[in-house]
C-alpha cells in the first residue's frame, strides 16, 4: 500500500459534529432519537490513528440501545455522506490510501461519540489530546483553503 500524505503530519485531525448538523445539511430528522444520541458530540476521524484515538474519560454510561443507534447512524453518515466526500478538507482529516495492486484509492475512518459531553467541551478535549478539530461547516466548505 502507498499512503498518499495529503493530511497534515503534525497532528491528527477529527471531524467533530452534532447530529442536528448533520440533518440540517441534508434536510432531515429522525423521529424517536434519544437525547443522549441528540445530545453528543459525534466525530470522525482516519483508522490510521486508531492507537492515538481521543479518550473520553468523563463519559456518561448509555443504554445499549443509545450505543447501538449512535454507532448505525454514525456508519450511515460515513459511508454515505462523508467518505464520498470529495471537499478540501477531506485530505485535512483523512489519509488517502492506493492499493498498488488494482490501483484503487480507499479511505478509512474510525468513528464515535462522546455521552455527557456538549460540544466545547468535546472539543477542549480532542484539542488537549493533540487533535486538530474540524468543525462540520467548516469540512463541507468548498472555499476553504487550508
Amino acid at each position: 500500500m502507498n499512503e498518499n500524505l495529503l493530511q497534515h503530519t503534525e497532528k491528527p485531525a477529527v471531524l467533530v459534529f452534532h447530529i442536528s448538523e448533520f440533518f440540517k445539511t441534508y434536510g432531515m430528522s429522525v423521529s424517536n432519537l434519544s437525547q443522549t444520541i441528540c445530545d453528543s458530540p459525534f466525530y470522525i476521524y482516519d483508522r490510521s490513528f486508531k492507537d492515538k484515538g481521543p479518550k473520553f474519560e468523563d463519559e456518561k454510561p448509555i443504554s445499549d440501545e443509545d450505543f447501538d443507534t449512535g454507532f448505525a447512524i454514525l456508519k450511515t453518515i460515513w459511508n454515505e455522506y462523508v467518505g464520498k466526500a470529495k471537499t478540501p478538507s477531506f485530505s485535512r482529516v483523512f489519509k488517502i490510501m492506493t492499493d498498488l495492486d488494482t490501483d484503487d484509492f480507499y479511505v478509512e475512518s474510525r468513528y464515535g461519540f462522546a455521552p455527557g459531553y456538549d460540544l466545547d467541551a468535546a472539543i477542549e478535549a480532542f484539542s488537549n489530546q493533540n487533535f486538530e478539530v474540524i468543525r462540520w461547516d467548516e469540512f463541507w466548505d468548498w472555499d476553504f483553503e487550508g
